[in-house]
């Protein structure tokens, strides 16, 4: 006989919704929460899951995650991450754009959300980038990508946008579109100036904080500085 109630018994129920804390019976029917209370009584079909000494809280969500997929698996995909997800009771995740190609367009993030629904146990959103390629030189169509409510926020992850016109035309196509606009908020330039002074700091900077920038025709890597505004860039084939 398949089992359609649940009754979790004894834990500490948080409900902000409600305001309760404290110890209470939920009980369960049809994968819905049908009634919170104490000392619910149930027929012997129920299953009865003892949540003595636990904490009963509704799913969390991680507004900042690292998903790696598609193009840097080895790190993490989106089944592990999940997975790991629904362990530590997240059933929310809202990932970065950071994947090999990013989430720059419609069609990133189509493509990305395709994967989701394939291998994800949990819900989960994606921002878009700021910048075409999380290259912080031209912005991405924040327009068209608000159109997707799949798309819950803006950020090029761990790439400050050093323009200050640019990063301002960003937040305005943002605001205009209800979208929450999260970006790394670090000037590569005070940090690099830093390290150049600091011995510990130089031997210790990570690299990963330069400007990182793709280019196609080049088949090295090499650090050097972006006419104009004196930044340093990483150029990675």
């Amino acid at each position: 006989m398949i089992c359609n109630e649940v009754l979790i018994k004894g834990g500490h129920v948080v409900d902000p919704s409600t305001g309760l804390d404290g110890c209470a019976d939920i009980l369960i029917k049809d994968g819905k929460i049908k009634t919170i209370s104490n000392d619910i009584k149930t027929n012997n079909n129920t299953k009865v899951i003892d949540a003595t000494s636990h904490y009963v809280i509704p799913g969390l969500i991680d507004c900042h995650v690292h998903l790696r997929e598609p193009g840097l698996e080895y790190k993490e995909t989106i089944e592990t991450g999940s997975r790991a997800a629904a362990m530590g009771g997240y059933t929310t995740l809202i990932c970065e754009p950071n994947t090999i190609p990013p989430i720059d367009s419609l069609e990133m993030v189509e493509s990305f959300m395709e994967r989701v629904c394939q291998k994800s146990i949990v819900n989960i959103y994606t921002k878009a980038c700021i910048t075409k390629g999380l290259l912080g030189e031209e912005l991405t169509d924040i327009d068209k990508l608000a159109t997707d409510k799949r798309v819950r926020a803006l950020s090029d992850d761990g790439n400050p946008v050093f323009y200050e016109t640019l990063m301002k035309k960003a937040c305005e196509l943002a605001a205009r579109n209800k979208l929450i606009i999260s970006p790394h908020c670090e000037d590569s330039q005070v940090s690099l100036d830093k390290a150049k002074k600091d011995t510990h700091v130089a031997h210790t900077f990570p690299a990963n904080h330069f400007v990182m920038k793709r280019t196609l025709s080049s088949g090295r890597s090499n650090i050097l500085n972006r006419p104009g505004d004196g930044s340093m860039s990483r150029m990675l084939a």
